[in-house]
């Protein structure tokens, strides 16, 4: 602690404080006169003038002294600081770390945790005297300052303040602390850093507030009671991928975080279908509400909600799930391939769903809306094949059969040393199994459905190395280990739409059984499954702070292109998209539906939901500085009083009250007993 006198000047009067001790042991009284016979009177009269009678006479003399200190220090006008802060003349420079992600929006006391963090920021710049300078960082996904640098501006801090609207994201301390630093490295005199918080355990608990030693650091604990919280952490819908009219299972995961065991009624809001379902849940724990509902063709909006609490942003979650009515599949064939282009498409057209194309190799560039492509025999050119990686980097899904007179090895950029050719083989040879966890192969797991590798071929294209990537996933190979369907890596990067398999077998009756066993139109049915999920299904993920991205099939001018928010507010996309025609947004601020519009017409709709990690609502302890000196304060008490000093003077005032108080009721006593 540091004390400081505000009239300093008059500190020469602390030697008064004697005066009451002088006075009293210095001063003669006249004794009273007595007219006495005896030296009994002589006696008594001795006792009543003697100038210190114990024990009364040190009391008095003690609370008299008390007093006259008292009085002295009032005018002296004490201000008492902390350790951390002291008047030395230095001018401060401060930042200010305002939490404003999402769990800062719980509400306590009439206001969020964001609201008072904003309070309590604004009490330390109204500590802040002229040639102090001051900026205000939040702490979001990115760091996001009021000023470009510190200002003595300090009047537009308070309104920034005032005005600032979390948003509902996580946040990172690192990038904002490190721009915090940069803007004091050069500040002369004081440098402080403030981080007003909650300090949620989720995001805080991997965050380093490291300084320098000359920095110094405050951390403000905000928020005055443990928070309770039910909320809407996940949404999914199975099957994945639906088609108009199927039954579709819609599964929500709902968590207590509070330490009482919890009832919860979970709403589920999808088209016109509409459900409830009761859910007890422990304390701190999770439970999952399932609902039936049939999906409607179109973009299908389905969003799962539950009562609100002191926290709203996580009591509903959404998804857009694209809903069609029959997969779009195209089928080329070249001469090489014919006879399996055409038991290829008796066998989709029997599973149906699939609303199945044949189309000829020059019309490729024409055919920007297909789900999934079937190649059979391909030798296409080089513009052919570049006009197919183009649809695959845009979401397009293809089955490749090649062929002995072509170089398509281009198409999933291989390194081939050569070309393949046609092996006519000396046995028939049977198909061997080399993975049981491709989705696939789920089907054939327990044998229920029979043995996906019965039958045989005589014949198939002897492939050269290279011609399967070693990052490649072998499904299906020969007996001899020759590759028979694999799935190619995507040059994208993993997780990138297309998806590109690799068909060496020969359906041709004259070459392979393989087509007339029952089990091949169940491997068909789940290949083509597997390859709509990359197709349709939407995923499932965007949180406030992440860009959107949208994927068009044909070639669209940037500025026929827009996107609305949840409130029908325009969200600036990034200029130029990211390459191939992929578009992208700036950063998201709000939860909700956006939709991609072309032309003005909807083309795409996507759910932004609340980060569930902030759900947790559970704190850490701020933990203090690494490397500078530091100090932390819970959010209860008085910011000013900590940043500005506390004024002495009041309680020097109250305390010489009770002194004279205490002194009149000591001299009642002692002149009655």
């Amino acid at each position: 602690m540091n004390l400081v006198w505000q009239n300093a000047w008059l500190a020469p009067a602390l030697a008064l404080i004697a005066v009451p001790v002088l006075v009293h042991l210095f001063a003669r009284a006249k004794p009273p006169a007595y007219q006495f016979s005896s030296n009994e009177f002589i006696r008594r009269a001795n006792k009543k003038t003697l100038r210190l009678k114990k024990p009364q006479d040190l009391i008095l003399l003690l609370i008299r002294t008390l007093l006259f200190a008292a009085l002295i220090l009032l005018f002296l006008q004490p201000m008492l600081f902390s350790r951390f802060f002291s008047d030395g003349g230095d001018s401060r420079h401060v930042v200010l770390l305002v939490d404003a992600s999402a769990s800062m929006a719980y509400a306590e006391g009439g206001r969020t945790r964001f609201s008072a963090a904003t309070a309590q920021a604004s009490e330390v710049l109204g500590g802040l005297e002229a040639g102090d300078t001051a900026n205000v960082i939040f702490l979001t996904r990115s760091p996001e300052g009021a000023l470009p640098e510190l200002s003595p501006n300090l009047g537009f801090l308070r309104e920034r303040l005032r005005s600032a609207q979390l948003k509902p994201q996580s946040m990172s301390a690192a990038p904002a602390l490190s721009a915090a630093l940069a803007q004091l490295e050069a500040a002369p005199g004081t440098r402080e850093v403030w981080v007003l918080s909650d300090f949620q355990a989720t995001a805080w608990r991997d965050q380093k507030l490291e300084v320098p030693p000359d920095v110094r650091l405050v951390q403000v604990r905000i928020g005055q009671e443990e928070a309770s919280n039910v909320g809407v952490l996940n949404l999914k819908t199975d099957p994945p991928v639906a088609f108009a009219g199927d039954e579709v299972t819609v599964s929500a995961e709902v968590a207590n975080f509070s330490p009482e065991p919890r009832r919860v009624t979970a709403y589920l809001e999808a088209g016109e279908s509409r459900a409830s379902q009761p859910l007890n849940l422990e304390p701190w724990s999770r439970g999952v509400a399932s609902f039936p509902a049939r999906a409607l063709p179109g973009e299908w909006e389905i969003t799962v909600r539950v009562d609100e609490d002191a926290l709203t942003g996580d009591n509903q979650r959404g998804v857009v799930l694209p809903v069609r009515d029959a997969l779009r599949v195209g089928i080329v064939a070249e001469p090489e391939g014919a006879a399996t282009a055409e038991i290829w498409a008796r066998a989709l057209r029997a599973l149906g769903r699939s609303d199945v194309r044949r189309l000829e190799p020059d019309a490729l560039g024409s055919q920007d809306d297909l789900d999934v492509l079937f190649l059979a025999g391909w030798r296409g050119d080089e513009a052919a094949t570049r006009r197919l990686r183009e649809l695959r980097e845009r979401g397009l899904s293809i089955v490749w059969m090649p062929s002995p007179d072509g170089d398509a090895a281009a198409l999933f950029e291989a390194e081939a040393s050569g070309a393949p050719r046609r092996e006519r083989l000396r046995e028939p040879m049977r198909l061997r199994l080399d993975t049981n966890e491709d989705p696939v192969f789920a089907l054939f797991a327990d044998g229920q459905y029979g043995d996906p590798t019965r039958g045989e071929f005589s014949s198939r294209l002897k492939l050269t190395e290279g011609w399967v990537p070693a990052r490649s996933t072998p499904l299906l190979a020969y007996a001899d280990g020759q590759p028979a369907l694999a799935r190619l890596p995507n040059p994208a990067g993993a997780g990138a739409p297309g998806t590109l398999m690799l068909w060496n077998l020969d359906l041709d009756p004259a070459v392979s059984n393989w087509a007339g066993q029952p089990e091949f139109l169940f491997v068909l049915g789940e290949l083509l499954e597997s390859l709509a999920q990359q197709a349709v299904a939407e995923v499932i993920g965007p949180q406030p702070g992440d860009s959107l991205f949208w994927q068009p099939r044909t070639q669209v001018v940037p500025s026929e292109v827009s996107l609305q928010g949840p409130d029908g507010a325009a969200v600036e996309l990034l200029e130029g998209g990211t390459g191939s025609g992929l578009l992208q947004s700036l950063p998201v601020a709000k939860t909700g539906v956006y939709e991609w519009q072309l032309r003005g017409e909807s083309a795409k709709r996507q759910a932004v939901n609340f980060p569930a990690a902030e759900s947790d609502l559970r704190t850490l302890t701020p933990t203090a500085a690494e490397g500078g000196d530091g100090v932390i304060v819970d959010g209860s008490v008085a910011i000013r009083e900590f940043s500005e000093g506390t004024d002495l003077w009041p309680y020097l005032l109250l305390l010489g009250v009770a002194l004279v108080i205490i002194e009149g009721g000591f001299l009642w006593w002692a002149r009655r007993f």
